[in-house]
């Protein structure tokens, strides 16, 4: 079995993806509000991590995701994976942290915005318009929400 977890410093990568002639990783970082602003980045080292941590395959997980059997450690445990690319010793625990310290609708933007991402890595088809009306229509509910607040 391979092991992921890459020991070498980012210029020994770059060195040796130069030497085989390698193009650099092209990957989107979607930024999420959990306790703060953060940068989720579905590399594939991040997704195998997720796979194995999971114990299903990435297209699984986007199906499960839709279903009411979806655990919440799966959830905790797929932002984890988003954002080992940043923060390498990052530990479930501190996902933790970060969601218990993120307000409920910053929540649900998150996880859309983390389930967008993923599908977007693995390749699963992504229905682009349907996404942005979707946040279209969530920033709009928010600015609304604001409005009463004041």
């Amino acid at each position: 079995m391979v092991d992921y977890e890459d020991e070498r410093t980012p210029q020994e990568v770059a060195e040796r993806r130069r030497d085989l002639k390698i193009g650099k990783a092209i990957s989107d970082a979607v930024e999420i509000k959990l306790d703060r602003v953060r940068k989720v980045d579905f590399k594939t080292s991040s997704i195998i991590h997720m796979e194995r941590t999971l114990n299903m395959k990435s297209w699984q997980v986007l199906k499960m995701v839709d279903t009411q059997d979806w655990p919440h450690e799966d959830t905790i445990n797929m932002i984890w994976a988003g954002l080992l690319y940043e923060h390498p010793d990052i530990e479930v625990n501190d996902v933790v942290a970060m969601w218990d310290a993120t307000l409920f609708d910053d929540r649900m933007k998150a996880m859309a915005d983390v389930i967008h991402a993923l599908a977007r890595a693995i390749g699963a088809p992504v229905d682009e318009k349907q996404y942005k009306e979707a946040m279209d229509l969530w920033n709009k509910q928010q600015a609304a929400t604001r409005v009463k607040k004041e």
